[in-house]
């Protein structure tokens, strides 16, 4: 027992720091979703799944900053192997896992910039309300606040994180115990997920439209690949 909160105790710690790279520790576009997903994958043995998730995420984010936390799909995505390897629990390429597994990513991510805009909003009525400069130290009163913000950043992208990694482990254990295993089904969503990806980032250049056809076409193509 204490061996394990011990160990969520640094995947929590681990996540609230990389999470704040997006906000103030110098932005060197480390916490990317290929480079996360490939160093786990690396480390949990993982490399195919890694790779998979990474390049999907990878993709999916070009262009799409303004609309989820690609930082935080990447980081729940990482901890998420990192979980599924210490749980025993196998994660294949195209399963119903994997799905299950890059949704949830995407889907917290989502939400995750919904909650920041929201704070952001907040904060920008605090700051306009009581502003630091007007207080009778501004030097001090403008460190408390970048300290107070520090550390929810932290407390936040953890507390993501981590909710988000222990709904994907739930969601990869009931599906491993309900899901009967077809290799054509894998296949489908091996190839399906990068390709949305693809047509994502193709549309970033060239105009939302261009997301649904090109998706729309991916998606006949492979599907006329597997009736063949």
């Amino acid at each position: 027992m204490v061996e394990t909160l011990i160990w969520f105790a640094v995947l929590f710690a681990a996540s609230g720091i990389l999470l704040l790279e997006r906000r103030c520790l110098g932005q060197s576009a480390i916490v990317q979703p290929l480079v996360l997903c490939l160093l786990a994958g690396h480390f949990t043995g993982y490399e195919s799944i890694g790779l998979w998730m990474g390049i999907s995420l990878q993709l999916l984010s070009m262009g799409q900053g303004h609309y989820a936390d690609w930082a935080l799909a990447g980081v729940l995505s990482a901890m998420s192997l990192l979980v599924c390897h210490r749980l025993d629990l196998e994660v294949a390429v195209g399963s119903p896992s994997s799905i299950a597994l890059i949704t949830i990513a995407v889907l917290a991510a989502i939400l995750a910039r919904l909650l920041e805009r929201r704070l952001a909003q907040t904060d920008g009525e605090v700051l306009r309300s009581t502003s630091p400069w007007e207080s009778d130290n501004p030097t001090r009163a403008f460190e408390s606040l970048v300290h107070m913000r520090l550390l929810r950043g932290f407390l936040l992208g953890g507390t993501q994180a981590a909710i988000g990694s222990a709904l994907a482990a739930g969601a990869i254990l009931v599906l491993d115990q309900h899901t009967p295993s077809f290799t054509w089904l894998a296949t489908l969503g091996g190839m399906a997920v990068p390709a949305l990806g693809t047509a994502v980032a193709l549309g970033s250049l060239s105009g939302y439209r261009f997301i649904g056809y090109a998706s729309a076409g991916m998606a006949v193509t492979l599907a006329a690949a597997v009736m063949i």
